[in-house]
């Protein structure tokens, strides 16, 4: 394997995050690998490239994060700003402080450009906040984390990258696949399909963790069959 990517996953996030943690308890992704991500799997990518414990720390500080956005809500739209900044301030936080040193030319983000909308890759952090920047436009959804669009600092106005999310395109290069969608070429994804409140509604605790889990189980099993 030379790259691992994580497709856009709404609030189903936490399947990502459980795949990431199997991958990287076993050392299963090389230091020459590309972490690539799109939308939500772009943070749990980022919490891979850089070193973040995502099963002891980086699970429960989403979980947090979403709670904090939230706010006692049950839907966090129309509030994009209330429900964002909980995120990048948990980030930041967690985040070491060589974590755009960490990310440069391994950790791989998609954006879109507004208005053309087209797909565009970041992987290049002069700095810590140029990361952190980044990961803003990667989560930039019109109603839900922003009012219209991210006004990156780098890049000027831009929105998440969408579900899709593109292969290590480096010669001779494999990349493991990993959605949470039935649509679309994934290595690894939820079957039977996730239902739509787990997607697009905002699960409890307890669901998000049993999806870390399943993600886990998915991984290993996967691991397992690719020996």
């Amino acid at each position: 394997m030379s790259s691992v990517a994580f497709g856009g996953a709404f609030f189903a996030w936490p399947y990502h995050a459980g795949v990431a943690a199997y991958l990287q308890e076993r050392d299963a992704v090389p230091a020459t690998a590309r972490v690539i991500g799109t939308s939500s799997g772009a943070v749990v990518a980022t919490m891979l490239a850089c070193g973040i414990d995502i099963a002891g720390a980086g699970l429960a500080l989403g979980l947090r994060a979403d709670r904090d956005g939230l706010g006692g809500r049950a839907t966090p739209f129309l509030r994009p700003r209330a429900f964002l900044a909980p995120h990048i301030d948990e980030m930041d936080r967690a985040l070491p402080a060589d974590a755009h040193v960490r990310a440069t030319h391994r950790l791989v983000i998609t954006l879109r450009r507004v208005p053309s909308l087209r797909q565009f890759q970041v992987s290049e952090y002069r700095t810590r906040a140029d990361l952190l920047d980044a990961l803003a436009g990667a989560v930039a959804v019109p109603g839900l984390t922003v009012t219209v669009f991210h006004r990156s600092a780098r890049f000027g106005p831009c929105l998440d990258g969408g579900p899709g999310v593109p292969d290590d395109e480096r010669p001779g290069a494999t990349t493991l696949r990993v959605g949470v969608f039935q649509r679309g070429r994934y290595h690894i994804r939820p079957r039977p399909a996730l239902a739509r409140e787990l997607l697009f509604g905002v699960p409890s605790d307890a669901d998000r963790r049993a999806l870390f889990e399943r993600g886990r189980a998915d991984a290993a099993r996967h691991h397992g069959g690719a020996r």
